[in-house]
């Protein structure tokens, strides 16, 4: 999939069975979203794009296993599971006991007590949901929006996102996501910033550039280095190419008619086009001390600037 990446920075890692070289770095580009700019990188036979990694979610109707009473605030009443009076009532410190490495897993969201030693092997964030057990979900779902409805939260990590265009189809608010409208998306052969589609995992982050640095270095990097990300566009020659860029689910609606699918509903123009410019990725690596020839790379991994509540970031991985 050629997908995007937040525009304060990503994260590059080359690896094999002997090298790894990581690169943090920034991007520009005359043509993209306005909310994150979109990263393209060079290498030989090697080309990137980069992406906030997919991360797992924890669905309500997902979750139809031993239900039982938790201690919980009066005031979380919305999306609260019904009152069960042939159920057990459970203490937090009950809870606490049936962590990740427990035999039983549990979980809590609201006033219900969750099972989830079964559900772990289909949640299709695979281990992710083992941050909540033996305790609450409800802190990952401020940050994975998409299982509560609209609210309006003070500590909302989403309240420092940009405003972005009325005319995109919105396929969710929290975090972002939206795809370009059809009766516009071939009327400019480079698609308008502010319609570029937009696909997000997690909150935009916050970076400034002129403090945000590029760092190379890791093992197989001979000559580790720090660039700002002034230094990146007065010292290195910049090149422009004009590509196309996919989200990996688009028209995953259409598929849905045919069988259940994971994921949003994206209709058929979560694709935009855009003129890319930036310094070549490969310069930076020979400068660097790296082999472009060197037949153990094998793959490039990319971690973008956004992260989640443990300040894990988002990776994406593509093969050489």
């Amino acid at each position: 999939m050629l997908s995007r990446l937040p525009r304060e920075g990503a994260k590059v890692v080359l690896q094999s069975a002997k090298c790894l070289s990581v690169v943090n770095r920034d991007y520009s580009r005359t043509s993209g979203s306005q909310q994150g700019g979109r990263a393209w990188t060079s290498a030989g036979a090697v080309v990137a794009i980069a992406s906030s990694c997919a991360l797992g979610f924890l669905t309500v109707d997902l979750l139809r296993l031993r239900v039982a009473h938790a201690e919980a605030p009066a005031a979380e009443k919305e999306l609260s599971p019904p009152e069960r009076k042939d159920l057990p009532v459970f203490k937090k410190e009950d809870v606490k006991k049936h962590g990740k490495d427990s035999e039983r897993i549990w979980v809590t969201f609201r006033t219900g007590v969750y099972d989830i030693t079964e559900f772990r092997k289909l949640h299709p964030g695979g281990d992710k949901i083992l941050l909540a057990a033996g305790g609450a979900v409800d802190p990952y779902w401020t940050l994975y929006a998409q299982h509560k409805t609209p609210e309006v939260d003070a500590s909302n990590p989403f309240s420092n996102d940009p405003k972005r265009h009325p005319a995109l189809i919105v396929n969710q608010q929290q975090p972002f996501n939206a795809e370009t409208p059809a009766e516009l998306i071939v009327d400019h052969f480079r698609t308008p910033n502010e319609l570029f589609f937009v696909r997000h995992h997690l909150p935009v982050p916050e970076v400034d550039p002129k403090k945000h640095q590029l760092t190379i270095d890791g093992i197989g990097v001979k000559r580790p280095m720090k660039l700002s990300v002034d230094e990146l566009k007065k010292k290195y020659r910049p090149v422009s190419i004009t590509s196309a860029i996919q989200c990996a689910g688009n028209r995953r609606s259409d598929m849905s008619k045919y069988k259940k699918t994971q994921g949003l509903a994206w209709k058929g123009t979560a694709i935009s086009n855009a003129e890319w410019t930036g310094v070549r990725l490969r310069d930076l690596l020979i400068l660097a001390g790296v082999d472009p020839n060197d037949q153990r790379i094998k793959h490039v991994q990319l971690e973008g600037a956004d992260s989640d509540s443990t300040g894990k970031v988002a990776t994406f991985t593509t093969n050489q």
